[in-house]
């Protein structure tokens, strides 16, 4: 007689678990199509003046039932799906096809989540930030403050950090409108135009990540590249933003870029500088082409104090045909690397007494300060605006030494 067989309870504790995993298995039931997202590739961020005129809209509030306050106009260009280049194009740039690759949307808000909200009612897609890649902000609005403006698009999980925020000396949206001839895309041309700067030395890296970062240390400010538009094609690297908290207070030349890069010790150079010779002797081109740092703290008599040790290393690119100097003589190569020396510690010099008249540390001194003496810092610094009031009357002392590492082709 045959006996009955019953499943052992582990197999039997599988298959139930086998079928409970199936339910997970249901495929991407929250998926977005591609073509059902309006893809926002850059924004500018405006403010609004008085004199202004444009309509309310009632999307997020009620007529007479608004927030007060000083409204902003956020431009967007958005992707135009089937028109975005994928390779190299036959017609060169942006200014060559009659289809533009991107639609620019513009409208006034009070908020910039307002803004977004107000921009939804114009576009039958949802709007996505996903491939966010440049945010203009004009100096009107940085210098008014960029408290709201993090705060929303902290809270925008699709912004991504490394996209790059950027500070334009005129309107922002001018930036929406530009053709450039290398790019057909505006937004790309600007994300690259800043990338590859920083890649070439002549920007140190400041995204949006940074940024956000600097601002929320104790010891430390926040910079942005500044940016001016020349005309419909063309977009000029003015020089850095630099910020006390979300408040833009100073901004320097394109020239001090590479002495912040050189206090902060980014290694990658790509400016060329005009020397003069003593006595009236000519002109040489000095560009230098690696630079490190080093910054040390001290304590003394209760008070912090900065040394700043910076080693360039260059080139001497070009000697104007007044120029009376023989760079083949070794003794006359050390004599320009003293001069070269010299001048580079006067202008950073200058630079950190502008940065202190305005309490603005964009070389994180008060961070090395923090780390270096965290008993003192706890003693004396408070929170908020602690760190400023030192850091106006911080003693730095600045160290340069230059090196002249090729004289090039034509010596005499």
């Amino acid at each position: 007689m045959l006996k009955k067989q019953h499943l052992p309870h582990n197999v039997a504790g599988l298959v139930l678990l086998c079928i409970l995993c199936s339910s997970l298995l249901t495929g991407c039931w929250d998926r977005i199509e591609v073509e059902d997202r309006a893809v926002v590739l850059a924004m500018a961020i405006d403010q609004v003046q008085e004199e202004e005129q444009f309509k309310e809209e009632e999307v997020t509030h009620e007529s007479g039932h608004d927030p007060r306050g000083e409204k902003i106009r956020v431009t967007m260009q958005i992707a135009v799906p089937g028109r975005l280049p994928l390779g190299p194009s036959g017609d060169g740039g942006g200014g060559g096809g009659e289809a533009k690759p991107v639609w620019v949307l513009s409208t006034v808000a009070h908020s910039l989540e307002d803004a977004f909200s107000n921009m939804q009612q114009q576009v039958a897609d949802r709007l996505f930030f996903g491939h966010l890649r440049v945010i203009v902000i004009s100096e009107a609005v940085a210098r008014r403050g960029l408290q709201d403006i993090n705060e929303a698009l902290r809270r925008e999980t699709e912004v991504r950090r490394t996209a790059w925020m950027i500070v334009s000396k005129k309107k922002a949206a001018h930036l929406m409108e530009i053709a450039p001839q290398l790019e057909r895309v505006p937004a790309l041309y600007l994300y690259d135009m800043v990338n590859h700067s920083v890649i070439n030395g002549k920007l140190p890296r400041s995204n949006l990540g940074l940024f956000w970062r600097a601002v929320s240390t104790p010891g430390q400010e926040g910079f942005l590249p500044l940016v001016e538009s020349r005309s419909r094609e063309n977009v000029f690297i003015a020089g850095l933003a630099y910020f006390r908290g979300n408040r833009m207070v100073g901004k320097t030349n394109p020239l001090q870029i590479s002495q912040v890069m050189e206090v902060t010790g980014v290694s990658a150079a790509g400016y060329s500088v005009f020397f003069q010779l003593p006595r009236n002797r000519g002109w040489v081109v000095y560009q230098a082409t690696s630079r490190e740092s080093e910054i040390r703290t001290f304590i003394r008599n209760g008070k912090p104090r900065v040394r700043v040790k910076v080693r360039v290393e260059g080139n001497l690119e070009e000697k104007t045909r007044d120029s009376r100097v023989d760079v083949t003589d070794r003794e006359t190569v050390r004599k320009l690397e003293r001069i070269i020396a010299r001048d580079l510690r006067v202008r950073i010099e200058e630079l950190i007494r502008e940065t202190q008249r305005k309490g603005s540390d964009i070389f994180a001194f008060g961070e090395y300060v923090r780390s270096e003496h965290p008993g003192f810092w706890r003693r004396n610094i408070q929170p908020g605006t602690g760190w400023e009031r030192w850091y106006r009357e911080l003693p730095v002392d600045i160290q340069v030494r230059a090196k002249l590492r090729r004289i090039g082709a034509e010596a005499k």
